[in-house]
C-alpha cells in the first residue's frame, strides 16, 4: 500500500502506480478529508489522502478533470520508465493466472521481497502453456509476463538459456532500480523447469 502525500512528476518511480484503471475511483470521507482510492488490476491499492475538497481548493466539478490529469501524468511517467513495449504489457498483462495441475511449478522470492510463481505445461517435452503470478511491482509483473511467453515452444535444454539478460532484452528496458525483476523472473523459470525434470524422473 502506497501513500502519495505529494505528486512529484520529476521523480519517476513506477512502484506506486500499478495498473490504474479509469472508472474505478472510490471516494470515502475520513474525518474532514477526502480519500481518493484507485483500484488496480493486481489488487494493490493506491491511495492519495488530500484535503483539497475540504479546504475548498478543488471543487466537485473539477474533481474528474483532476483525476484524469493525475492518471495521464502517471501513465506518461510509466511510459518513459518502461518503454513502449513494457508500457503496453503493463496495461495489457498476458499469461497472468494460476494453472491447475502444471507439469512444472516454480516459486521464488527475490531480495526485494517480491514473490513470483511460474507454471508450465508440457506437450511432447515442449512448453505448450505457461502462466505466472506475482505480488510484486509493475516491473515484476512485466518481467513475469515476458518470461512466461519466452518459455512457449521450448524444450528443457532451450529453457536453460532463459536468463535475466534474455528477459530484459525482450522487454527492452526497466528502471535501473528494478533490473533485478528480470532476474527474479528468469530464476522462477529455472525453478519451474527443475520441478518438471524432477517429476519426470520420479515418473520413470
Amino acid at each position: 500500500m502506497h501513500h502519495l502525500r505529494k505528486h512529484q512528476p520529476e521523480q519517476t518511480d513506477i512502484s506506486p502506480f500499478r495498473r490504474i484503471r479509469s472508472g474505478k475511483n472510490e471516494q470515502t470521507r475520513t474525518g474532514g478529508y477526502r480519500l481518493l482510492r484507485f483500484d488496480t488490476r493486481t489488487g494493490c491499492w493506491m491511495r492519495r489522502s488530500w484535503n483539497l475538497l475540504w479546504k475548498g481548493v478543488l471543487t466537485m466539478d473539477k474533481l474528474d478533470a483532476f483525476l484524469d490529469n493525475l492518471q495521464n501524468e502517471i501513465f506518461e511517467e510509466a511510459r518513459q520508465a518502461l518503454g513502449e513495449k513494457g508500457f503496453h504489457r503493463w496495461q495489457n498483462p498476458r499469461f497472468w493466472g494460476r494453472m491447475e495441475n502444471p507439469d512444472g511449478h516454480g516459486r521464488v522470492t527475490g531480495e526485494c521481497g517480491d514473490t513470483m510463481e511460474i507454471f508450465l505445461q508440457f506437450t511432447d517435452n515442449r512448453v505448450s502453456h505457461a502462466s505466472y503470478v506475482t505480488n510484486g511491482c509493475a516491473s515484476s509483473s512485466i518481467s513475469g509476463s515476458f518470461a512466461a511467453e519466452l518459455t512457449l515452444g521450448k524444450n528443457p535444454d532451450e529453457l536453460t538459456d532463459i536468463t535475466d539478460e534474455t528477459v530484459l532484452e525482450t522487454i527492452g528496458r526497466l528502471p535501473e532500480k528494478d533490473l533485478h525483476c528480470a532476474g527474479l523472473a528468469a530464476r522462477t523459470v529455472q525453478e519451474a523447469l527443475n520441478d518438471y525434470m524432477i517429476r519426470q524422473l520420479n515418473n520413470r
